[in-house]
């Protein structure tokens, strides 16, 4: 299972609105919309905090995490490249 899915499985398992669990884990409402579409990845700290407050075993929900940050990172990598006329100075 992917971390958005998880993430979002198991916080109605646990009958918490997604402005409650982001209030937990001290985050903005639109982070938690955002990771359980998978459009964003938290980091580290977020998703230990994410995985207390959701009974989840740490290791494995924060190597759920390491991938997602991962296909975000590609997402961006491979917009970059599409353009060839980037504003990116090296």
């Amino acid at each position: 299972m992917q971390f958005s899915d998880t993430l979002k499985t198991n916080r109605k398992l646990n009958n918490i609105t997604q402005e409650n669990l982001a209030k937990k884990v001290m985050v903005s409402i639109a982070k938690i919309k955002d990771m359980e579409v998978g459009r964003t990845a938290p980091d580290l700290i977020t998703a230990k905090r994410l995985a207390n407050v959701l009974k989840l075993d740490e290791r494995s929900f924060m190597e759920l995490a390491l991938v997602a940050q991962a296909k975000v990172a590609r997402v961006a990598l491979d917009d970059i490249i599409s353009k060839p006329n980037s504003s990116l100075t090296l």
